[in-house]
């Protein structure tokens, strides 16, 4: 199953909500960034072992993805009902965000990394 979640999240500044999207612009899990001023709002999509990690970038905005402040809720029911996470490949060790997942000190327990990248 995949969980879609809402969220919203204010940055330090309008430049810093700007540099978090074209960050993670490319992010398997983000499927909508849009900035208002220092705010985003952001459609993420998990799946089942993954909704951990949208809990987390929720309750700690500022060492997931910057921001000084975040709510997350996750939607019941979508239309379309069809939304799926990435699980296209990239070369290399460097997750689409610039994040190295083998460094992150969830990595392993219980993130298994970006699903964008082949860490096995």
């Amino acid at each position: 199953m995949t969980h879609v979640a809402a969220l919203w999240m204010r940055f330090g500044s309008p430049e810093e909500a700007e540099a978090a999207a074209l960050r993670f612009k490319e992010c398997p899990k983000v499927h909508f960034w849009g900035n208002i001023g220092a705010e985003a709002y952001v459609v993420l999509a998990v799946d089942d072992d993954g909704r951990f990690w949208s809990d987390y970038v929720g309750e700690h905005p500022e060492t997931s993805f910057g921001g000084v402040k975040a709510r997350l809720t996750y939607v019941e029911c979508i239309k379309p009902t069809e939304i799926r996470v990435s699980h296209e490949k990239r070369d290399g060790e460097v997750a689409a965000c610039g994040s190295r997942c083998r460094t992150c000190p969830t990595y392993g327990t219980p993130c298994s990394g970006c699903p964008s990248l082949d860490l096995s």
